[in-house]
């Protein structure tokens, strides 16, 4: 009798390992549904919405670039000032969000040309004005700035120009990322609105898996292998004398749920290569001023294509590009 419970005992636990195993495992699979499409499609400049160019500003120049990632030809370019005594022959080089690209962000650069640097900004793989029929990866767009920065690099005028990287969102991931590549190449870092790693921004937004990360880091493993161990934690590891500074709004809710109560807040505060700044009352663009976020946020479903532009729709181009120069100010104090 004895027996037969321990084998009664023995099959309850076989259950159970295997239920919890196959739990995993759809999971896992979850991860992949979710993860998968999101790259499989191109991100373009909407056909509906008019966008700031170089060429509405009379205070700018700009000459276009192109160069090679990963097969395809990325389009970019170089904005300037006109006067060359009024340009500080520093460089700084701008990775755009997971968005159409560089003209998404023209008022912003055009702030950064302002102070005097020369600025190179693009079109990532399989976004805007550059090729590639989708967008890759959840890790291309590092690999882009990586080109960016050896553009740079072999460039007969810039080559010896300090540089400096700037990122919004998925490229403020990327401008941290990138250091891993160039140890104590880059000069300053100015990480906007950007995750530090993809497992703690999948589990600080969805609370179900923050018992799993261990399952999110696996599956990164096997769709991307050895890319899968960029992050920013690594990158300030490798370039420990790159400045940086991590600047986000208050109410941040795109790569986590709460900021205020996220892994990278706890993980970042007490971290002393880390210059970090919290903007009051600013969401995922804290250098916008908060009625251009407002403005953003209303109309989101329009300007990120989940809806079509209605017949008639007028999008307040000026508005929504408000840029608050107190924001502006901070970063040029870290720059400087």
């Amino acid at each position: 009798m004895d027996l037969l419970f321990v084998y009664y005992d023995f099959f309850n636990v076989i259950l159970i390992v295997f239920s919890v195993v196959l739990l995993l495992l759809l999971l896992l699979l979850l991860f992949f549904i979710a993860v998968i499409p999101k790259y499989k499609t191109r991100y373009d400049y909407s056909l509906g919405l008019k966008y700031f160019l170089p060429k509405d500003f009379d205070d700018i120049s700009y000459k276009e670039i192109k160069f090679n990632s990963s097969g395809v030809e990325i389009i970019g370019g170089i904005y300037s000032l006109d006067s060359k005594k009024d340009r500080l022959n520093k460089i700084i080089i701008f990775a755009p969000g997971d968005s159409p690209g560089q003209f998404a962000y023209t008022t912003l650069i055009r702030k950064f040309v302002l102070m005097g640097y020369d600025v190179l900004s693009y079109d990532n793989y399989g976004t805007g004005y550059s090729g590639g029929i989708n967008r890759k990866s959840l890790y291309q767009s590092t690999f882009d700035l990586v080109e960016a920065i050896k553009y740079i690099k072999e460039s007969e005028l810039y080559s010896t120009y300090p540089i400096s990287l700037i990122g919004h969102s998925h490229g403020g991931y990327c401008v941290g990322t990138v250091l891993s590549f160039f140890p104590d190449l880059i000069e300053s870092v100015v990480c906007i609105s950007g995750l530090f790693d993809f497992s703690s921004a999948i589990a600080d937004r969805i609370s179900f898996f923050k018992p799993f990360k261990f399952l999110i880091n696996l599956g990164l493993k096997i769709l991307y292998g050895g890319k899968s161990s960029l992050t920013i934690w690594r990158g300030l590891e490798d370039s420990p004398k790159t400045k940086f500074l991590y600047l986000v709004g208050e109410k941040e809710n795109m790569i986590c749920k709460s900021f205020l109560n996220s892994s990278i807040y706890k993980k970042i505060k007490d971290k002393k290569n880390i210059t970090t700044k919290i903007v009051k009352d600013k969401y995922h663009n804290p250098y916008l001023t908060i009625g251009a976020e407002e403005y953003l946020r209303g109309n989101a479903k329009y300007i990120f294509g989940s809806e079509n532009v209605p017949e008639g729709f007028y999008f307040d181009l000026e508005k929504s590009t408000e840029i608050d120069d107190s924001v502006i100010s901070t970063i040029k104090e870290f720059l400087d």
